[in-house]
């Protein structure tokens, strides 16, 4: 099951991606001479939601996928050597710059982080060696990203506004206009000690924060109907402080079990569900859920198994 889970991670995505490549430049050259390309092609227009909209999944969502699949390829045993390495990584860095989105370009670099590490190490053998080459390669790759992306809405989304979302500021423009997420959080944070045990019921997480972000004038919230983007408030508003427990266990728990049966994939992968539920409420969605359910079952009935 796995290998054939696996496989079919890196098949799905390599046909999804040629294919929002292939869409988002078809678009692109609907208004310019073919063959000419600019900065243009990183544009507010063409990255993030308009990207992914043609298969109408979440940046986010679609971006958990496609680092599943590079973990899969490197350290999954049953799929040594069935792609050709750099098709894979360019294929999957131009991906990731469309979707332009922040949580999976930091787990990007997490994930390379682990995978240089590890590959230089047992080459080398040498921990001073490992940390050059590794911190080389990412700074060669910084600066190339830099270079090109300086003066693309790529850039500002993920440096200038990645510092606003983290502010406790709701004055904010460039493309549109927005309340930042640390604004949302003290909201969110605000509701949950009114009901802290119980929560307000299932599917309400939505009307009460709208409540609230009308008595603070939060416009933009207040239009999008924004959750708390953060699954552990949405769940503890939902269902109380035991529901955020409970994700937390289940979180700890195959932390745990990746690090005892010292499973790279597992803990990438648990990792990887951690960080996106603290900016996102990942777990309210059927992508999110039967992606989280599906490969976390695979995962600890295999630790089980190695254990017995």
């Amino acid at each position: 099951v796995k290998d054939k889970a696996f496989l079919g991670l890196l098949i799905g995505f390599l046909i999804s991606s040629l294919f929002l490549i292939f869409n988002i430049f078809y678009e692109y050259y609907l208004t310019r001479p073919l063959f000419s390309l600019d900065i243009d092609i990183l544009n507010f227009y063409h990255t993030n939601y308009y990207f992914t909209r043609i298969l109408d999944i979440h940046p986010s969502y679609y971006g958990i996928v496609v680092l599943a699949a590079m973990a899969a390829k490197y350290f999954y045993e049953g799929l040594s050597g069935a792609f050709i390495n750099l098709v894979f990584i360019i294929l999957s860095v131009i991906v990731l710059l469309f979707l332009n989105a922040r949580i999976i370009l930091f787990l990007f670099l997490i994930l390379h982080i682990i995978y240089l590490t590890l590959y230089f190490y047992g080459k080398t053998e040498n921990v001073f060696k490992t940390l050059f080459l590794t911190l080389g390669i990412f700074s060669l790759f910084g600066a190339i990203l830099f270079t090109t992306t300086k003066n693309t809405y790529a850039y500002q989304r993920i440096f200038k506004e990645t510092l606003w979302e983290f502010s406790n500021n709701t004055d904010y423009k460039f493309v549109s206009s927005g309340d930042s997420r640390m604004e949302r959080w003290h909201v969110a944070l605000d509701v949950i000690k009114r009901e802290p045990l119980l929560g307000y019921g299932v599917f309400m997480e939505r009307e009460i924060l709208e409540l609230e972000y009308r008595n603070l004038n939060m416009l933009s919230s207040i239009k999008n109907r924004y959750n708390a983007h953060n699954q552990f408030l949405g769940f503890a508003i939902e269902g109380g402080i035991f529901s955020a427990i409970a994700l937390i266990f289940f979180i700890s728990y195959s932390f745990y079990s990746s690090i005892k049966n010292k499973d790279i994939l597992f803990f990438f992968f648990v990792f990887s569900i951690f960080s996106i539920c603290i900016i996102e409420n990942y777990l309210i969605r059927n992508a999110g859920i039967i992606f989280t359910g599906f490969f976390s079952s695979l995962f600890l009935f295999n630790t089980l198994k190695n254990e017995n």
